[in-house]
């Protein structure tokens, strides 16, 4: 099964990886970052649209985000995600409804040519039918490390803790660590790619190991407005293998 990545293997993301062997979470959150700010960390204000679509065998998922960003200062911000999700599966009937919710706080201690932000992640275990969420609530503590390597070239490196608390008893203990590089480079005429791998190493649960690579391509058609598609594919240990995509439009805010 797929996990989202913006827990570190989608985000989602992007995300953007939480979730147990019984649930099926939207596909994560794109990780590009706003365009216009002084920093290539800062943080910002906007509102975000997007389809994460994720098909593993004969199972399919698709989930509607609206995603809400905001940042008071440029180096302290807050995230809340509110999906609807749509399963398919062959076990069950398809269903539809309120997925679990998700919420991230992240925080820049340094701003420089090497910078580092904090956070967390937080599942909320909110969804309307234990088939649409992870039927557990989840929290990832992460650290971020950014070198800006000239305009419109930035790597990053992020390492996560999850772990599962609560939720519902039957369902199995998420604990693993995560580690994720990704990279930004900006092209001519507003267009962007990113290319953002994930390897989570689960310490509980039915699974190993997984790894995650997205290929994220964006176009600015605005100062204000962006659109980005999001490919992608996800490998887990046991075998098996998931297709990722994800499309969205985000709007700045001032």
């Amino acid at each position: 099964m797929f996990f989202p990545r913006w827990w570190g293997g989608a985000a989602v993301a992007g995300a953007l990886t939480i979730g147990n062997a019984a649930a099926a979470p939207p596909v994560p959150q794109p990780v590009s970052d706003p365009r216009h700010a002084k920093h290539p960390t800062d943080l910002a204000s906007f509102i975000e649209l997007r389809d994460d679509y994720a098909k593993s065998g004969r199972s399919i998922t698709s989930s509607l985000v609206l995603r809400g960003d905001y940042a008071p200062v440029p180096w302290v911000g807050f995230r809340l995600e509110l999906p609807l999700t749509y399963v398919d599966k062959p076990t069950t009937r398809p269903t539809m409804g309120l997925g679990d919710v998700y919420a991230r706080a992240t925080v820049r201690l340094v701003a420089s040519d090497v910078s580092l932000l904090v956070g967390s992640d937080c599942l909320l275990d909110s969804a309307s039918a234990k088939t649409l969420g992870g039927s557990k609530n989840v929290l990832g503590p992460f650290a971020t490390v950014s070198w800006d390597l000239g305009p419109g070239v930035w790597v990053r490196a992020q390492i996560q803790e999850i772990a599962s608390f609560g939720g519902d008893p039957k369902q199995a203990t998420v604990s693993a660590t995560s580690v994720r590089p990704y990279a930004l480079v900006a092209l001519p005429e507003g267009f962007w790619f990113v290319l953002d791998q994930t390897l989570r190493l689960d310490h509980k649960g039915p699974r190993d190991l997984a790894y995650t690579a997205i290929l994220e391509g964006g176009k600015e058609l605005s100062k204000d407005v962006s659109v980005y598609v999001d490919p992608g594919v996800e490998l887990d240990s046991p075998w098996a293998l998931t297709w990722l995509m994800t499309g969205g439009v985000r709007w700045m805010m001032p």
